[in-house]
């Protein structure tokens, strides 16, 4: 049966050692329906969706190794992005510090030797790491306190929006200032607002030129 033998492959091949995840990956196996043509076998879709789990959950562990070394415990793992034909992955990775170009080629390279030792991927690939970037959403609680001090533009759930000096980061809020501007009776008062993390929909940091 296809099922057994994509629950195998997760098992054997594609080395997940953990049964209960490939057991939770293979619930792919009963939503997903649409089928490929891979040559001259038919493939189905959920296969290729499975494969691609499995290879953004060993790079995490992997990439979680080599993060509790000295040279690279300041380093974070954002987001893993894998092209549905699993042609070029993408590995965005954040630093407490300052994140230079020399340690995301070594981490490349780390990757890389993993990446190819296991055969995760098909022979010819494209793997890219590098920061999320300015201006990009932030993901983890870890960049918002990166971020302190800095302009952030936040998108609520409700649909409104604030925007202001990022001030604090709780355990469950951040805190945002705007401050006060214009003079007489035209002066906005300074505003501060303690936004839930569970309230926030989209967080930019806003760059000034």
């Amino acid at each position: 049966m296809i099922i057994l033998s994509c629950y195998e492959h997760l098992l054997v091949n594609c080395q997940v050692e953990n049964k209960s995840y490939a057991e939770e990956l293979g619930l792919y196996l009963y939503i997903c329906a649409e089928i490929v043509i891979e040559g001259a076998q038919k493939v189905p879709f959920f296969y290729l969706i499975i494969l691609n789990k499995v290879v953004e959950h060993k790079i995490a562990e992997v990439l979680e190794l080599l993060f509790k070394e000295e040279d690279y415990n300041d380093c974070f793992l954002v987001e893993i992005k894998e092209s549905p034909d699993r042609s070029k992955l993408e590995v965005f990775i954040e630093s407490d510090s300052t994140l230079t170009l020399g340690k995301c080629q070594k981490i490349s390279r780390y990757l890389e030797k993993h990446i190819e030792e296991n055969r995760w991927l098909p022979e010819k690939y494209l793997l890219e790491v590098s920061s999320p970037g300015v201006g990009n959403p932030l993901v983890l609680k870890r960049q918002y306190l990166k971020n302190i001090g800095r302009m952030i533009e936040v998108q609520l759930n409700d649909g409104d929006q604030k925007k202001g000096n990022l001030t604090e980061v709780t355990e469950d809020q951040i805190i945002v200032v705007k401050a006060a501007k214009g003079k007489g009776k035209k002066k906005q008062e300074e505003k501060v607002y303690n936004i839930d993390f569970n309230q926030i929909k989209m967080a930019i940091i806003k760059v000034s030129f």
